[in-house]
């Protein structure tokens, strides 16, 4: 049984070292029926969600809030809607789900600002104050 254990977890290390990870992902993200495909297993389109609905960093509730009015209706509506589907243990009807063309980045040229400003914030701080950015605490919003 030792020998077996030992077997196996010498072939998963060397499939492991023929294989980035990183480029694995890179392969996987330029395959669009791939990725079609995984968005559609995760499940957040059958209850109309967008994929930049699902980011809740501090940097995203910033680029949040910098959203226009609309966008920011819209994206509370699809919350409101997904988490009442969610209370009652229910998926949206079919035609209801979000397509492939509706889930576009909405949110993504604001956060890519917001992450843009965060790091031109800590590249100050280090230059003016001279203390090393993992030593202070993080930004406050």
């Amino acid at each position: 049984d030792t020998h077996r254990h030992t077997d196996t977890h010498t072939r998963k290390s060397r499939i492991s070292s023929l294989v980035d990870p990183m480029s694995l992902a890179r392969i996987l993200r330029s395959q669009p029926g791939f990725v079609n495909w995984y968005r559609d297993l995760m499940g957040y389109r059958k209850y109309g969600l967008i994929a930049d609905d699902l980011l809740c960093t501090r940097e995203a509730q910033l680029a949040a809030s910098r959203l226009p009015v609309h966008l920011q209706d819209a994206r509370s509506r699809r919350f409101k809607r997904a988490f009442d589907c969610s209370l009652k243990k229910q998926l949206l009807p079919k035609d209801q789900w979000t397509t492939t063309e509706q889930d576009l980045p909405y949110l993504t040229p604001y956060l890519q600002d917001v992450e843009l400003e965060v790091a031109e914030r800590v590249l100050w701080r280090d230059s003016i104050v001279g203390i090393p950015s993992w030593i202070q605490p993080a930004p406050e919003w």
